[in-house]
C-alpha cells in the first residue's frame, strides 16, 4: 500500500511540474473557449478543420504536438451523420505528458460547428453551443418522431455512451444498459419509446433493444407508430459506439446491432446473467 501511494504521489508531483496543469495551459485552453464562444455568438461557426487547426493537431496522424495539448496521440475518433444534415464527431486525444485524456463531442450543421463539447475531468471543461442551432434540431426531432421527454444527457449526442451487454472488468452491463433492462422488467414501453426516439445513437440503440425484447420474448404488443419509428431506425446507416468485454473505443454498424441473431443473443446473455426473467 505504501509503494502504491509513494507512486502516486510522484505521478501527481510529475504531472504538475512537467505537465499541463499549469495557469499556462488553462490559458491556452481559455483561448480555445473564447474562439469557439466568439464564432458562435457572431454567427460565424467554425468548420471542423478550422477547430483542428486551433487545437493544432493533425487528426489524420496517430501523434501529434500541438502547441496547446503539447503531445498527444489519439485514442478514438469517431463521424457519422446524424438526421436532418447533422452530424456527430468524437474526438478523445490522450495528452501524454499529464497522463490527461481530452474528449470532444462536437455537432456540425453544413459543416460547421454548432455544439462542442470538451472534457477533461479538470476545472478547465467547457460546452460552447449555438442555442438557436441546436434547438432547431430537437424540434425537427420532435415534429418528425413525435413528442420525447428526455434530458440533454440523452437526447443529444454530447456524451458518448456504450452500447453493450458485459463490459468493464467486472463484467457488468454499463450504467444506461442497465437502465434499459430495468425498463424491461417493467414493461415500460412509454419510456423505452422516448430513448428510440432520442438523437443520442446509443441511447437511440437501446429503446430499440428493449422495445425488441418486449416484443420478442415477452409478447408485448407494440403500437402501429412504435414499430414504425423502430423499421426508420433500423434503416439508418451510422455507427454505434459499442463495448465488448474490456474493449470500448470500437464501433459497429447499426444494421449489426438491430439485427434479430444480435439481439437474440444479448436477450441470451442477459438472461443467463440474471438480469432478466
Amino acid at each position: 500500500m505504501k509503494i502504491i501511494l509513494t507512486i502516486l504521489i510522484f505521478v501527481f508531483s510529475w504531472t504538475l511540474v512537467n505537465g499541463q496543469l499549469s495557469d499556462s495551459y488553462i490559458a491556452r485552453n481559455e483561448i480555445v473557449y473564447n474562439q469557439l464562444e466568439d464564432s458562435l455568438s457572431k454567427k460565424c461557426p467554425l468548420t471542423l478543420s478550422e477547430f483542428y487547426r486551433i487545437l493544432d493537431i493533425q487528426i489524420e496522424q496517430q501523434e501529434s504536438e500541438s502547441r496547446i495539448l503539447g503531445e498527444v496521440c489519439v485514442n478514438f475518433h469517431l463521424e457519422r451523420e446524424m438526421d436532418f444534415g447533422f452530424s456527430h464527431y468524437y474526438l478523445s486525444l490522450n495528452a501524454k505528458k499529464c497522463f490527461l485524456i481530452h474528449e470532444f463531442s462536437i455537432i456540425t450543421e453544413n459543416e460547421k460547428i454548432i455544439a462542442l463539447k470538451h472534457i477533461n475531468g479538470l476545472n478547465d471543461d467547457f460546452f460552447v453551443y449555438d442555442s438557436v442551432s441546436v434547438d432547431n434540431i430537437i424540434q425537427k426531432q420532435k415534429e418528425f418522431l413525435g413528442t420525447i421527454i428526455l434530458d440533454y444527457e440523452k437526447l443529444l449526442p454530447f456524451k458518448l455512451f456504450a452500447f453493450g451487454e458485459v463490459c468493464s472488468i467486472d463484467g457488468s452491463p454499463p450504467e444506461e444498459c442497465k437502465q434499459m433492462l430495468e425498463m424491461v422488467k417493467n414493461s415500460d414501453i412509454e419510456h423505452l419509446f422516448y430513448w428510440l426516439k432520442s438523437l443520442n445513437p446509443e441511447i437511440q440503440a437501446y429503446g430499440f433493444e428493449g422495445l425488441h425484447f418486449l416484443e420478442k420474448f415477452y409478447a408485448k404488443k407494440l403500437s402501429i407508430e412504435i414499430k414504425k419509428v423502430m423499421n426508420y431506425v433500423k434503416s439508418k446507416k451510422r455507427m454505434i459506439h459499442i463495448c465488448e468485454g474490456c474493449s470500448y473505443g470500437t464501433t459497429k454498424e447499426s444494421f449489426e446491432t438491430f439485427s434479430d441473431i444480435f439481439l437474440k443473443n444479448n436477450y441470451t446473455v442477459f438472461k443467463t446473467l440474471g438480469y432478466l426473467k
